[in-house]
């Protein structure tokens, strides 16, 4: 891991690119004032963080401080008073061969909605979190020192603003970090793709703490959707593949699990001993999730509809468009009763639905005497036949889509990511690409911007109690956030006041 620089007190250029420092006064100072303390020196310490256009040097300046002794009274001056910090000192200062110098303590503040989801701030923003009342942290001797601010990665150069960019860019837009290397480089200061992938790897320890109790949460739901694909691991000789598995709990989340091998042991590890409904493609791996004591399987006519549509093109015209007609009946009955509650859906489905598909398996049962095997459209005919147990569950369950279309949709991020960064470094690297993948997913899915969330989350997981880390989900996230902000601990510095940007987004 890339260690954090130590600075004197004017700082070492780390690269060409714009640079600020941020004075962090110990609280004791702040609470009994600066004029009864005399600054003896300074300690320096160097991070990379992003904002709005790309990198920039962050330098946590903490000054240290000594109380002063103060004169008798007789001694001092007729109307002598004690020195005072100068009324009306401006928020920053700044020499003309010095960085831009900012104190934390008179730019730290919070939005004014703090239930925001989308990032209210232009320029880009650090975050601040203390775990406990800013008192804890005097240092009780006689020299006073602010700590600093907690980091993800222990003396790591990136700054949870940084650490946020890179995932998201990644993950989410499918970004290698090679080319995320080169555009660094351009930027005025190169990281290498191996200090990203690191990065990665250590913050995914963290995510993993989340996705996993998000995963359990998930298992306790009346149902949920799943699927997988394969993905590649990089290996001495030959990559090798293992699997991606995606659990899709609408209003909830969108969580990734990578394993080695796809079978049925796996299975039976990831989702065993749920007895809810699981709405999946019909794969002989899933067999061991159903039956009696245990969970219920509902079927996709998507799939289904695909074998017939396969059957069309292959010359099977008239008797592929009959199924393709009805399934198609069957999904517009859907979109009509989209909006509706559970009940008036299962209502309507039984009135509309169940007539139509009681009159399509009638057609596939006459149609499998006649029709031979190993033709297009005998494979569309007993994939309906085997599987209609299946296909038939959303006509007693309201809550249920007829579909597995969202875990479809959910799995085209791996698909994309993996034709552009091609491959993980190891199994226990997927595995926690997965876990930050699940946070980015579900942010998506709530409305959140994925990437200050990842640095709100960066800057306050290391420290939050694990038997509540269920707080730090997205769909928790918000009053989780408001809840810190309330209590005094959570606190923003909007990089547009310290550089003085003037830009503002227009009203949504």
């Amino acid at each position: 891991m890339a260690s954090e620089p130590s600075a004197t007190s004017t700082g070492r250029r780390i690269g060409v690119i714009p640079r600020v420092v941020i004075e962090s006064l110990p609280p004791e100072v702040l609470l009994k004032g600066i004029e009864r303390f005399e600054r003896v020196g300074a300690e320096d310490s160097s991070v990379i963080g992003h904002r709005r256009g790309g990198p920039v040097e962050i330098i946590w300046r903490r000054p240290k401080y000594v109380a002063k002794v103060e004169a008798p009274a007789a001694s001092r001056g007729a109307g002598e008073e004690p020195a005072a910090l100068p009324a009306g000192r401006p928020a920053f200062t700044r020499e003309l061969d010095e960085p831009l110098v900012v104190r934390e303590h008179e730019l730290l503040g919070i939005p004014a909605d703090t239930g925001f989801k989308q990032s209210p701030f232009v320029d880009g923003v650090l975050v601040r979190y203390t775990p406990e009342p800013d008192a804890a942290e005097d240092s009780g001797g006689p020299v006073k020192v602010a700590s600093l601010p907690e980091r993800p990665i222990d003396r790591c150069l990136a700054d949870p603003s940084l650490l946020a960019h890179l995932f998201v860019h990644k993950l989410d837009y499918h970004t290698p970090y090679y080319r995320q290397e080169a555009e660094s480089e351009r930027h005025g200061f190169r990281i290498g793709r191996g200090n990203m992938t690191r990065w990665q790897y250590e913050c995914g320890g963290i995510a993993m703490r989340i996705a996993d109790a998000m995963w359990s949460d998930a298992l306790s739901r009346s149902w949920f959707a799943m699927d997988a694909t394969g993905t590649a691991i990089r290996a001495k000789d030959k990559h090798r593949y293992g699997h991606v598995f995606v659990l899709v709990a609408p209003g909830d989340g969108v969580l990734f699990r990578y394993t080695p091998t796809y079978d049925g042991p796996t299975v039976a590890k990831l989702f065993g001993g749920y007895q809810g409904t699981l709405v999946a493609d019909a794969s002989a791996n899933h067999n061991v999730l159903f039956g009696p004591g245990k969970a219920r399987e509902a079927g996709c006519w998507s799939h289904a509809r695909r074998r017939f549509f396969k059957a069309f093109k292959a010359g099977a015209g008239k008797e592929a468009a009959f199924a393709l007609q009805a399934i198609q009946a069957l999904f517009r009955v859907e979109e009509g009763c989209a909006l509706c509650s559970p009940d008036e859906r299962l209502a309507i489905r039984q009135r509309e639905s169940a007539p139509l598909i009681e009159k399509l398996f009638a057609w596939v049962e006459a149609q499998r005497q006649v029709v031979p095997e190993h033709s297009p459209l005998r494979e569309g005919l007993v994939y309906l036949h085997n599987q209609r147990a299946a296909l038939c569950e959303f006509l007693s369950n309201g809550e249920i889509p007829i579909h597995n279309n969202a875990s479809e949709r959910a799995l085209r991020r791996v698909v994309k990511g993996r034709r552009n960064w091609l491959f993980h470094g190891s199994d226990e690297h997927a595995v926690r690409a997965c876990a930050i993948t699940s946070l980015i997913a579900t942010c998506q899915m709530h409305g959140l911007d994925p990437e200050l969330y990842l640095q709100e989350i960066l800057t306050v997981a290391p420290s939050y109690p694990l038997s509540r880390i269920l707080d730090l989900s997205p769909k928790n996230w918000v009053a989780t956030r408001q809840r810190l902000i309330a209590e005094g601990r959570l606190k923003y510095l909007d990089l547009a006041r310290i550089t003085g940007s003037r830009l503002a987004f227009r009203d949504r």
